[in-house]
């Protein structure tokens, strides 16, 4: 019979976390260990009711042979084995590699308080007195399996880290990139509520979705929602949904992200922006795991994991009275602070480049010149990584060959390093007689716009988007510098 609830290899001494098939099931998997037959095959029979597989060892040293070759969920330990107590034996399964992490439960039938302290003292999970009543039991069981999994979901998150595995979509080689990757391993698999602050385009909702991807919740659903998008009354149906007729316009039933959150995480981006009102109830929540919907009175219990984030100072908030300090103090068990892309500048090449694949499908841009990289790592980017995208995006448009030139990358960004006195003629021109070569900003502007309208054949709309501009500004824009249209 195998019962291997775990893949093993002798070669290396290393097991993968994924599951093999014990007894023919995905089943959690539990060792007994009890010189008693009786004992075993009632203890068998009560983890049997409740869905879990059972291997059982009558002595210390077959649970040691059992234990060499095989992982277990659970250890059910006797204290009185014939070869060797349970107090001696709990050290000696601690040493096997990658067994430590296995919950281990004493049951005797000879409690006392000093066995019960010696077993404790030893790393068991708890201590039990026979005779054992089920539901007490299996109490346990489920503590221990939650215990047993959080363990082993920290030791595979350490274990990439270590090797240098990416764990999600956060990209750059800074040390301040590393510090927060390692902290995404240390929170990602608790329950505990994360803030993540840090100015507009740093990634917030990137890290924030990196944590859920590396949770125990990383089959349930992600759901975001921008506190900060939605008036307050629209803010609260949103937030915890409402019944037909709750108000004028409740033709149906809507259900709150919180409920689509459920068993999940919920992202709750801006959330500087809540009224006080809400800050109550969304503090209630957070109490109580439940929510009432809008027009109705009944209780709806909600699992979510709650990360918010903000790019507003919440603690002077708090000292302004505009923010709760209980609800802060809720929120902020775990605090995640995203630098800006000018302080880890080394990261930009990779960033660019990164953005560059994103892009290639519908582009023919294979690459960056050394001269725009030099500029964009000589750019403060004051939008931070979601304005380098823009602008590596945009560059891609408009470029004429196959690899982005310096004069490629936005008008607005070689104008602002030009006034910096960073920009170094031939970074911008490719000609040491600058005099000769120097234009206009206006002049920049309205050979950059025909550009634009060139590469989107004409689609006012779609240049306008390039730009950052809206439709009548180009159409204002194209008049003024007298731009030659096509006609229709």
């Amino acid at each position: 019979m195998e019962y291997l609830p775990y893949l093993f290899f002798e070669e290396t001494g290393t097991f993968l976390t994924k599951r093999k098939v014990c007894m023919g099931s995905e089943k959690p998997c539990i060792l007994v260990v009890d010189d008693h037959l009786p004992s075993r095959v009632l203890l068998q029979e009560m983890l049997l009711d409740e869905g879990y597989d059972t291997v059982e060892a009558e002595n210390g040293a077959k649970a040691l042979e059992i234990l060499q070759k095989n992982i277990f969920d659970i250890i059910l330990l006797d204290i009185q084995l014939p070869d060797i107590s349970g107090v001696d034996l709990c050290p000696k399964i601690k040493k096997i590699p990658f067994r430590s992490h296995i919950p281990i439960i004493f049951v005797t039938a000879y409690a006392s308080i000093e066995i019960a302290v010696k077993a404790m003292e030893t790393g068991a999970f708890y201590f039990l007195s026979k005779p054992i009543k089920q539901n007490e039991l299996i109490f346990l069981i489920k503590r221990a399996l939650e215990h047993s999994q959080l363990h082993r979901e920290i030791a595979r998150l350490k274990m990439e880290l270590s090797e240098g595995k990416a764990i999600c979509a956060i990209l750059g080689k800074s040390k301040k990139i590393q510090e927060l990757l390692k902290m995404v391993a240390q929170v990602a698999p608790y329950n505990t509520s994360v803030l993540i602050q840090g100015n507009s385009g740093t990634g917030k909702e990137l890290v924030a979705k990196a944590i859920h991807q590396n949770s125990m919740r990383k089959n349930g659903p992600f759901v975001t929602i921008d506190c900060g998008t939605l008036s307050e009354n629209l803010l609260e149906s949103e937030l915890f949904g409402h019944v037909k007729g709750a108000f004028t316009g409740a033709i149906a039933e809507r259900k709150g992200v919180f409920v689509r959150a459920n068993h999940g995480t919920l992202f709750l981006d801006e959330i500087g922006n809540l009224s006080l009102a809400l800050q109550v109830k969304l503090l209630r929540v957070l109490q109580e795991h439940e929510i009432l919907p809008l027009g109705s009175d009944k209780q709806v219990p909600v699992d979510v994991r709650i990360i918010s984030a903000t790019n507003m100072p919440l603690q002077d908030m708090v000292s302004q009275g505009t923010f709760r300090s209980d609800l802060y103090f809720r929120l902020n068990v775990v605090n995640i602070h995203l630098c800006d892309l000018k302080d880890r500048s080394e990261d930009i090449p990779i960033l660019a480049h990164h953005f560059l694949q994103k892009y290639q499908s519908k582009n023919p841009v294979t690459g960056i010149a050394k001269s725009a990289i030099k500029l964009l790592l000589q750019y403060n980017w004051p939008g931070n990584v979601r304005e380098l995208e823009n602008a590596i995006e945009r560059a891609m448009i408009l470029a004429s060959g196959r690899e982005l030139e310096a004069d490629d990358l936005p008008p607005e960004i070689l104008d602002k390093i030009k006034k910096l006195s960073i920009l170094e003629p031939e970074d911008l021109l490719a000609n040491e007689d600058l005099s000769a070569n120097l234009v206009s900003l206006e002049d920049m502007e309205k050979e950059h716009i025909a550009k634009v309208l060139q590469k989107t054949n004409y689609n006012q709309t779609q240049a306008a988007n390039v730009l950052g501009i809206d439709r009548k500004s180009l159409w204002r824009k194209i008049k003024k510098f007298e731009l030659e249209m096509p006609a229709c």
